[in-house]
């Protein structure tokens, strides 16, 4: 079964080099940000950073001429989403969270189970790192031939700190889920901002929370991510893996023979585990490359419109232009006629042009008032005419 999924694996990086190659992308940068999930980690199985799991991806990228960055600022544990917001306004460097994940791994005070050896550690964590570049650096990106993408893991944080650390009537509640909920709404209002006024264009991935024994017990959480993926243009929602919970421990050699007893029956036991496992990590990265290709460019040229519509609001104003609204309209046209000159489908412009009058009437009493919501209507029907 694996390696049906490492072949799908490299068609997918394949198919993503591809299309990047198509719509001249040089640079690829991918940074998992987030909890547990987004540093690869696992109890009683394998730990690897989680994009790492992806073996191929690099290679595959660089035959097409693409070279590819890749970073993660997770945590194993002390994950709230507020301590990642504080990451991103603290612009906190690839080297600090390096140094945080081998006290997680390796220090000895609240030193998290593992199965990650001393030398993987190094090789994971580095202390020194050629492009050590801080969380808001990453997000700040303007460089128009990078794709730079965040696969954001969370979430959890908060419920699992309540659960462990004491407060189980607030752990049995969604409070945490809720606590979470506010940082990532405020991360994800952070790197719109950027984009809005600094030119980047970052986009976020948010995976959902593991579908445990496929059950759906986490779509109670996974719904709301899927809500808030819908209010951000740069923003969409992946779809979690199964995840089995239950699992046979490994010893930190897989290759290593078992010698006693007592060992041969600690592999038979199956653990207890909300994380993945090797397989279903992999699983996780397909599901993220998929998703990249598929959303990238409806997702860029949303980013666009967002920028291009505030900023033509704000200007209407602050300067008080004296312009009639049948302007407003022609000016609101001509800018999507730009944008969509890139896409090669008529399917692909009316389902993009779908998506942009959705959100911008959803955001329009908030961000796009002074353009006139008819203005705005009569513009994206106007081209979905053509």
């Amino acid at each position: 079964m694996k390696e049906k999924v490492l072949e799908i694996q490299e068609k997918l990086n394949i198919k993503l080099a591809n299309f990047f190659y198509k719509n001249q992308i040089k640079h690829f940068r991918i940074t998992s940000l987030g909890n547990s999930i987004a540093t690869g980690y696992s109890i009683y199985r394998t730990t690897k950073p989680l994009l790492l799991r992806n073996k191929n991806l690099i290679k595959t990228l660089k035959s097409f001429n693409i070279t590819t960055d890749i970073y993660h600022f997770a945590r194993a544990q002390n994950n709230s989403d507020e301590h990642i917001l504080e990451w991103l306004l603290t612009n906190t460097k690839q080297s600090d969270i390096n140094e945080l994940n081998r006290h997680d791994f390796n220090g000895s005070f609240n030193r998290m189970p593992n199965k990650i050896t001393f030398d993987k550690i190094n090789e994971y964590y580095p202390n020194q790192i050629e492009k050590d570049l801080g969380l808001s650096d990453v997000v700040s990106n303007k460089d128009t031939n990078t794709a730079n993408i965040i696969v954001y893991n969370g979430c959890t944080g908060s419920f699992l700190d309540n659960l462990s650390r004491g407060n189980i009537l607030k752990g049995l509640s969604l409070q945490g889920f809720n606590r979470d909920i506010l940082s990532l709404e405020a991360i994800l209002k952070y790197i719109n901002t950027q984009n809005r006024y600094n030119n980047s264009n970052t986009q976020v991935y948010i995976c959902g929370v593991p579908n445990f024994l496929g059950i759906n017990i986490s779509e109670i959480i996974n719904r709301k991510l899927k809500r808030i993926a819908l209010e951000f243009p740069n923003t969409t929602y992946v779809e979690p893996v199964k995840s089995k919970v239950f699992y046979k421990e490994i010893e930190v050699n897989e290759n290593e023979k078992l010698e006693s007893l007592q060992s041969k029956i600690k592999q038979s036991l199956l653990k207890i585990d909300i994380h993945y496992d090797e397989e279903e990590y992999l699983k996780l990265n397909n599901n993220i490359i998929s998703s990249i290709h598929d959303n990238y460019l409806l997702i860029d040229s949303l980013i666009c419109v967002d920028r291009l519509f505030y900023q033509f609001s704000k200007k209407i104003e602050l300067e008080r232009l004296k312009i009639t609204g049948e302007e407003i309209q022609n000016t609101l046209y001509n800018l999507l006629i730009t944008i969509t000159q890139k896409f090669n489908s008529p399917k692909f412009k009316r389902k993009f042009l779908h998506i942009v009058k959705r959100y911008l009437i959803n955001r329009y009493s908030y961000d796009f008032y002074y353009l006139g919501k008819k203005n705005i209507t009569n513009s994206i029907n106007k081209l979905n005419i053509k």
